[in-house]
């Protein structure tokens, strides 16, 4: 999954979350984000300048898939 497909997923099924990519939006900004570390992807849900459930991918591809799967289930 691209970063324009996932973004793409988001609208097609009305989802409003913010979610951001690159270190510099996660230390002020409050919802879901997606970053590269050295040699892996993390997703991880900033809130008040804290980070939550770390989880290190492999790609960011499995990153996004990830994070799309963990968004998705809670509106099904």
């Amino acid at each position: 999954m691209t970063k324009e497909e996932f973004l793409s997923a988001l609208a097609k099924n009305n989802i409003e979350v913010k979610v951001h990519f690159g270190d510099s939006a996660i230390a002020m900004s409050d919802g879901f984000c997606v970053r590269k570390n050295h040699f892996r992807y993390e997703t991880l849900y900033c809130e008040r300048g804290k980070e939550y459930d770390v989880m290190g991918h492999p790609s960011e591809s499995d990153a996004l898939i990830f994070l799309w799967n963990r968004i998705s289930k809670n509106i099904k």
